[in-house]
């Protein structure tokens, strides 16, 4: 036997240990979760906690572009660490779209689901209400006129119309893109998950969510105009930071908010 073989892939990555039911943390859009180690290991409750990352992240595996199959993948080994609830889920961006379709795979199949978090998490705007929509874009388009010369918010707003009716989700915060010079297995998974966030249309989900929201939030919407109409019921938390950095420099203070979130579903 090769003792320096490689441990098989798996994509629950443990970032604090402790006892009694797992938190799970689900990735974001790029897949990676080294920006979830900081937030996982600040959380203070005594529940062991770990980060989901994408098949692919590690260039061995080609990524998955459909949020159904994410979903079975991640549940399948999920559930071989726990196989019964209850179950403490969270998501960070579109890693909360992705813990909401666990939940309803889990409820289905008759378990309990005690906790469901988003953290900044939104479905791709074509799928917001009409008005919630609209709001967006109204937004967006004041945003450039304030924030750069005229000329350069002139170009950005007709390259989002022009996205828009070319179907390219000119609609969507562009915050979200690798860096110039990213690891090129990085840049796959971030395309297969920007596919199958394009794709996905959310459902309705009978159970509460509580919403993590930045002080500075890319999404000009408020979460209820998004999702009151899907969710059983939401509980707005509001922490500081902006998209990126509520789970960076200000974790901390997000740890904080969601470590009395998991006590009260623990009911510790």
């Amino acid at each position: 036997m090769d003792s320096g073989a490689a441990a098989p892939f798996s994509p629950l990555v443990l970032v604090k240990p402790g006892v009694g039911k797992p938190l799970f943390i689900v990735h974001g859009l790029g897949g990676g979760v080294i920006e979830l180690t900081k937030l996982g290991q600040a959380i203070d409750a005594p529940n062991p906690v770990y980060a989901i990352q994408a098949k692919g992240v590690d260039g061995a595996a080609e990524p998955f572009d459909r949020v159904a199959d994410m979903v079975a993948y991640y549940l399948a080994h999920l559930r071989d660490l726990q196989p019964h609830g209850p179950y403490y889920l969270a998501g960070y961006s579109f890693g909360g779209l992705l813990a909401m379709e666990m939940a309803r795979h889990l409820i289905a199949a008759g378990e309990t689901v005690a906790l469901l978090v988003f953290i900044d998490s939104f479905a791709h705007p074509q799928t917001f209400p009409k008005t919630a929509l609209q709001i967006v874009r109204l937004n967006s388009m004041i945003a450039a006129f304030r924030t750069k010369p005229v000329n350069e918010a002139c170009a950005e707003v007709l390259g989002r119309l022009t996205a828009k009716a070319t179907g390219a989700g000119g609609d969507f915060p562009r915050a979200f893109a690798p860096e110039e010079g990213a690891d090129p297995a990085m840049r796959k998974v971030h395309a297969a998950a920007s596919t199958a966030l394009f794709n996905y249309w959310p459902a309705s989900y009978p159970g509460r969510v509580e919403f993590f929201r930045p002080k500075f939030s890319i999404y000009a919407v408020a979460p209820a105009r998004v999702w009151g109409r899907l969710l059983g019921g939401l509980t707005l938390h509001a922490v500081p930071g902006d998209h990126d950095s509520m789970v960076r420099e200000h974790a901390p203070q997000l740890a904080t908010a969601l470590s009395s979130a998991l006590r009260r579903a623990v009911g510790a």
